[in-house]
């Protein structure tokens, strides 16, 4: 467990507090990553009511998350590939959501560590499932990105004109993305992150 306010972790029974070294090192870490922020993928409530009416006549429900990739696969050139699942050795695997470029995308929106660090994993289990080939046929990918659409009002500071991740607060989501970059790394392709508003 951990306290994103305190910067403490729980583990075995004891609290532990991170020091400064460590909140230096993760900043340090978090702005090697790319981060993309296009103001034009930015979503609202107005663009999701009016992508669902124009939708009457399926009769299918589509989620805000769900109605976000159909536009971008619609008006900007992305395959959306989201709600394909992969069923292997009993488990569901969703590979990606988007792809494009040789990217593979995970998107999420949400305004709180428990519910953004959902998609760390949904991102690391399918590249794990990629690099290994247990199905024939996907494309060669070079980059794997996570795609986060934050729930909030104000926008985070830029840095060198991209937003800056170290101000997202979210400690554990931080250190999940830490965690994630690595592991990317060490599977041979480039982290990336796409960030946007809703």
């Amino acid at each position: 467990s951990i306290d994103d306010e305190n910067r403490c972790l729980l583990t075995q029974g004891k609290w532990y507090q991170f020091n400064d070294d460590y909140l230096a090192y993760l900043e340090d870490s978090l702005a090697e990553i790319e981060v993309v922020h296009e103001p034009k993928y930015n979503y609202s409530a107005v663009k999701y009511k009016q992508f669902i009416s124009e939708r009457k006549e399926t009769g299918q429900k589509i989620g805000l998350e769900l109605a976000f990739n159909l536009e971008l696969a619609e008006k900007h050139g992305f395959e959306c590939h989201d709600r394909e699942l992969i069923y292997f050795n009993g488990n569901k695997i969703e590979l990606m959501d988007l792809f494009k470029d040789e990217t593979l995308i995970s998107v999420k929106f949400g305004n709180a560590a428990s519910k953004l660090s959902y998609v760390v994993d949904q991102s690391l289990s399918a590249l794990k499932f990629y690099k290994h080939r247990f199905k024939k046929d996907l494309p060669d990918i070079k980059r794997v990105a996570l795609w986060i659409v934050l729930e909030r009002k104000t926008e985070l500071e830029l840095k060198n004109g991209t937003p800056d991740l170290s101000k997202l607060g979210m400690f554990t989501f931080k250190n999940r993305i830490d965690g994630w970059k690595k592991e990317v790394r060490l599977l041979g392709y480039t982290p990336i992150i796409y960030l946007n508003y809703y």
